[in-house]
């Protein structure tokens, strides 16, 4: 055996050492274990490690890399949730989805901790995304209907007025710039502005 014979199975070893590693999950995660690749013993008994060469060894893991990122997006294209799906429906439907995102995320980052599959690693970004994306909605719509039951209150919560600037929310309104005082009004009546006829 020579050293480049023991080099290639050398890598080889670690390669299927690492494909082992990976945690059993379930198939609706559509991780490493449920994809194309079942286990690493479709791998040794590929016939793309009999011949020992560079080319082979090269090749074979060229196509392990690309069915992998291919079922990652697979996963993410699965996964993806969208805001105007989830404005027609209920509260408690939304609240429901939450629920089961957060027990979803807390089972990846335990993942995570222990070793799991890149895809793993790329679907927490996706959930965390999509759990903002539930939270934001129904923070809207909650917004929306308290704007329509105060829509003819005489005082509204300071967070659904309208924010503009500082000096435009201290601004007195028409009315009050119209209201005088009992001096001001006798002062107008009594001394009001007189107009002269000037002759040249």
């Amino acid at each position: 055996m020579t050293v480049r014979t023991r080099a290639i199975e050398r890598r080889t070893s670690l390669i299927l050492a690492i494909l082992e590693a990976a945690p059993a999950v379930t198939l609706a995660t559509r991780s490493w274990e449920s994809s194309v690749f079942i286990s690493s013993s479709c791998l040794t008994s590929s016939s793309f490690f009999f011949p020992r060469s560079s080319w082979a060894f090269t090749f074979a893991i060229a196509a392990v890399i690309w069915l992998f990122f291919l079922d990652s997006h697979i996963t993410a294209a699965m996964a993806k949730v969208k805001a105007h799906e989830l404005r027609g429906k209920k509260k408690e439907e939304l609240v429901k989805q939450l629920e089961e995102m957060k027990t979803e995320l807390s089972q990846l980052r335990v993942a995570k901790v222990t070793a799991g599959a890149a895809s793993k690693m790329a679907k927490i970004k996706l959930v965390r995304r999509s759990i903002a994306r539930v939270l934001t909605v129904m923070t809207q719509t909650q917004r929306e209907n308290l704007r329509k039951f105060y829509l003819k209150k005489k005082h509204v919560p300071l967070d659904l007025r309208p924010k503009k600037t500082r000096a435009i929310r201290r601004k007195l309104t028409k009315h009050e710039e119209s209201r005088r005082t009992l001096r001001q009004i006798k002062k107008d009546t009594h001394f009001s502005l007189r107009k002269y006829a000037v002759k040249e």
